[in-house]
């Protein structure tokens, strides 16, 4: 899985796992939140968005998700 690392003021990096059809979002405060069952077309509507942080809230945010750890 590989982190890229955009612009914007909510979002630090973002990674899809293509096996498990997960979206994994780093944000600028430091938590790490993992989208499950995530369409790749959504993961990338939010990378080429003009406005992570508004395509995050309009698409992604009221999604399933959970907070974890990648340090652990």
């Amino acid at each position: 899985m590989i982190w890229t690392f955009v612009k914007s003021t909510t979002i630090r990096s973002i990674a899809y796992d293509d096996k498990n059809k997960d979206m994994y979002i780093n944000f600028n405060h430091g938590a790490t939140y993992k989208y499950p069952f995530t369409p790749k077309s959504l993961y990338e509507g939010l990378l080429n968005a003009p406005s992570k942080g508004h395509y995050h809230g309009a698409y992604i945010k009221r999604r399933e998700c959970e907070r974890v750890d990648l340090y652990k």
